[in-house]
């Protein structure tokens, strides 16, 4: 049986060609799985995402509301910096 460091060794000394094989065989399969569609799963992943020294959540948002993609943003009631769109008209 193949164990999952194998798996993992083999897929960081593949090629760039290998990996993308690898990953279009494989992540089809897995994302299809019931175990990513659980409550379980979806909550594990948000509170990861919540608790990242990365803080992706706000960074993305941050980025939305430059792009003035952000819907929630009442110019009226917030004091906040020219969007990218707003820049440029």
């Amino acid at each position: 049986m193949i164990t999952l460091k194998e798996i993992n060794e083999a897929y960081r000394n593949g090629s760039e060609e290998e990996k993308q094989e690898f990953l279009s065989l494989i992540l089809p399969d897995l994302i299809r799985s019931p175990i990513f569609n659980s409550p379980e799963f979806i909550n594990a992943v948000e509170t990861v995402m919540l608790a990242s020294e990365l803080k992706p959540i706000k960074r993305i948002s941050n980025i939305e509301t430059v792009l003035s993609l952000n819907d929630n943003i009442n110019c009226e009631d917030h004091d906040y910096e020219l969007t990218i769109p707003e820049k440029r008209s």
